[in-house]
């Protein structure tokens, strides 16, 4: 039972964790493609917004011109934040019920755990 703790989604070790009977391959598939686009949206906010926005403040910031640096850092603000919420969503949605669903893990209320720590 140790082995499978340190694989399945949950933070509290239990004796009998609570199994499904079959794995959904539907519900997988679905993970599964929300984990490829969710990667690639990632890779299209940080190629399309934020590389280009640091490329464009390293000027201001070598000037050191603080108008220019500090609107810059707005600039950035959207997209990180845009990346930080697919990232959970990837992380705490998609990739959790993935690994949840091949253990075969049953409680799919594993997120308030998460949540909580």
């Amino acid at each position: 039972d140790i082995y499978y703790y340190w694989f399945a989604p949950t933070l509290c070790y239990e004796l009998n964790f609570p199994r499904s009977t079959r794995i959904r391959k539907l519900f997988l598939l679905r993970r599964f493609i929300e984990l490829i686009i969710g990667v690639n949206v990632s890779i299209a906010v940080v190629q399309q917004y934020i590389i280009p926005s640091v490329v464009n403040s390293l000027v201001p910031f070598a000037k050191m011109e603080l108008g220019w640096a500090s609107e810059r850092l707005l600039k950035l603000a959207l997209p990180n934040h845009l990346l930080w919420l697919i990232a959970f969503y990837l992380v705490f949605h998609s990739c959790l019920n993935t690994l949840g669903e091949i253990l075969q893990f049953a409680d799919r209320d594993f997120y308030h755990d998460w949540w909580n720590a």
